[in-house]
């Protein structure tokens, strides 16, 4: 019975040692990193192109603000004009004319201007937004990094913990049952099954009157007629 008390503990020591390499949290953590990876090269993606329209707009601002300065000029020397002396009726009215054409077209080119100069400080705001949210899965990464580290090193340190206690207990046991043991471990998880109330408690078979005698032998070594893992009687 000693025997398979070891073969137990050697089990539950294994399915600690595979749950710290599997480590559920560290998976998790893993999988929030990656999101936010694709998360921010979206967000790097749209702000590059804002940032391209930003530059255009302003671009076009400070082309259509010297194009607006230009027709401004022409009112400026179009009204100086009305004040000369010597110009007949015809020419003022032309002259009044191409004034008011002037401004038509410097009230059309402010209007540019406000609309590509709004247009830019949205642009502003929303990259503004963007790097803000940025900064904050860059914080995010950082901890999560760090946390990951961290529980890196103690599922190591556990590992290594573990690793020694299972050497010393299969010092303890006969080679014949380690061997035994590995062989059912190479096919199926937990080669050693808990018996509680007659029962298999990994395929859940009802065993039969003679492997539950066999089972109170301290000396024999029983084995599931249906799963065929080795029994312990709990």
């Amino acid at each position: 019975m000693l025997q398979l008390e070891l073969l137990w503990k050697l089990q539950e020591i294994d399915r600690e040692m595979n749950a710290s390499r599997m480590n559920t949290k560290n998976r998790e953590m893993r999988g929030r990193l990656n999101e936010i990876k694709k998360i921010c090269v979206g967000i790097n993606k749209d702000l590059n192109i804002e940032l391209e329209e930003f530059e255009l707009a302003k671009k076009k601002v400070a082309k259509l603000d010297i194009d607006l300065k230009y027709y401004e000029q022409k009112i400026k020397d179009d009204d100086l004009k009305l004040y000369k002396n010597g110009m007949n009726i015809k020419a003022i009215d032309n002259v009044q004319k191409e004034i008011e054409s002037f401004k038509q077209k410097a009230d059309s080119i402010e209007d540019e201007i406000l609309k590509n100069m709004e247009k830019c400080e949205s642009l502003k705001e929303s990259m503004e937004t963007k790097k803000k949210k940025l900064a904050v899965y860059k914080d995010e990464v950082q901890t999560l990094k760090e946390k990951y580290m961290d529980d890196s090193k103690k599922s190591k340190k556990s590992l290594n913990e573990l690793n020694r206690n299972r050497e010393s207990i299969i010092k303890e046991i006969d080679p014949d049952l380690i061997k035994q043991y590995n062989d059912i471990a190479s096919n199926k998880a937990n080669p050693v099954s808990a018996v509680i109330n007659g029962i298999c408690t990994e395929c859940g078979v009802h065993l039969n009157a003679l492997a539950l005698s066999e089972l109170k032998s301290d000396n024999k070594v029983c084995r599931c007629q249906y799963c065929n893992r080795i029994l312990y009687n709990k």
